[in-house]
C-alpha cells in the first residue's frame, strides 16, 4: 500500500490524522510521518495491515463494500458469501 493509498483510505473513511492516531494507538505525528514522503512509496507492512482493518470496519459500518481497501475487498466479499451460505 502506498502512502497516497493510505491517506486516501483514511480520508474516505472520514478520519482525521488525529482520529487514526487514536485508532492505531500512535501519536498524530506518527500518522503524519506515515503519510509524509513520496506518494508512490510504500508504507510499512504493519501500517498497511492496520489500515486494511480500519477500511473493513469503515466499509461494514457504512454498508459500502467498496470502501474496503482493494487489497482485502475480494477476500472480505468471499467471506461474506460463505457466512450467508
Amino acid at each position: 500500500m502506498t502512502r497516497a493509498e493510505f491517506a486516501c483510505i483514511r480520508q474516505a473513511c472520514g478520519l482525521s490524522q488525529d482520529d487514526l492516531a487514536l485508532e492505531f494507538g500512535l501519536s498524530p505525528e506518527a500518522v503524519q510521518e506515515i503519510e509524509r514522503g513520496a506518494d508512490d512509496e510504500d508504507v510499512k507492512a504493519l501500517h498497511a495491515l492496520a489500515m486494511e482493518r480500519v477500511s473493513l470496519q469503515c466499509a461494514a459500518s457504512k454498508e459500502n463494500p467498496t470502501m474496503a481497501a482493494a487489497s482485502v475487498r475480494s477476500d472480505a466479499l468471499d467471506l461474506a458469501w460463505m457466512i450467508r451460505g
